[in-house]
């Protein structure tokens, strides 16, 4: 009995030493994760951009695809999409990139800063720092660039410039379609074309 008791009083003895330093590590602790904590939370979004996401509502990283009626894929991705204030069928797109699979060795790529889907019209227009580039050679830039959603249509307006197979261009305006009788891929240059023959190409 006095051997219980004589453990008991060193163990309350014990914990009195023990407990308030316990104590005092953990006021330490949350004093050092709190002085490590910033005041303001930086915010990785612009005022622009915040008052933009308030304002309406919109979709984050949309992603479009489909198939023509003569087998060509096409895709759409976008950092947002939301609607049009002007026009209630059409939508405006920020940071968009399109994608032509018209066959197993042949890619088109567009981009732009900003776009219009034209949902009554089934069209994507496509506008600032237009890229348009292909697995073929042609790496081009435009103002603008319409495109059919449901078909291989690609029209871009002037000036067109850039490199292609046989050296460095520029146009007026550019098409890109698929000829109805032969089937055959085809980019029309249009409106003034200069050619630069570049023969190492």
């Amino acid at each position: 009995m006095t051997t219980s008791q004589d453990i008991h009083f060193q163990l309350m003895t014990g914990l009195k030493y023990i407990l308030p330093m316990i104590a005092l590590g953990l006021l330490s602790v949350m004093f050092y994760m709190s002085q490590s904590v910033p005041e303001e939370s930086t915010i990785p979004y612009s005022e622009r951009r915040l008052y933009d996401r308030a304002k309406g509502p919109q979709v984050s990283a949309p992603y479009f695809t489909g198939v023509t009626g003569a087998g060509d894929r096409l895709s759409m991705s976008a950092m947002s999409v939301k609607p049009d204030q002007s026009v209630d069928e059409d939508l405006e797109i920020d940071q968009v990139v399109l994608r032509i699979k018209t066959g197993p060795n042949q890619d088109i790529l567009a981009s732009s800063d900003s776009g219009l889907i034209r949902n009554e019209k089934g069209l994507l227009v496509m506008e600032g720092n237009v890229q348009v580039v292909t697995n073929d050679g042609y790496q081009l830039s435009a103002s603008r660039i319409t495109s059919k959603m449901e078909a291989l249509w690609l029209y871009a307006d002037g000036p067109v410039k850039g490199t292609g197979a046989a050296g460095v261009l520029e146009a007026g305006s550019m098409e890109i379609l698929r000829d109805s009788e032969t089937g055959n891929l085809q980019f029309i240059f249009k409106d003034g074309i200069k050619l630069i023959y570049d023969p190492k190409t």
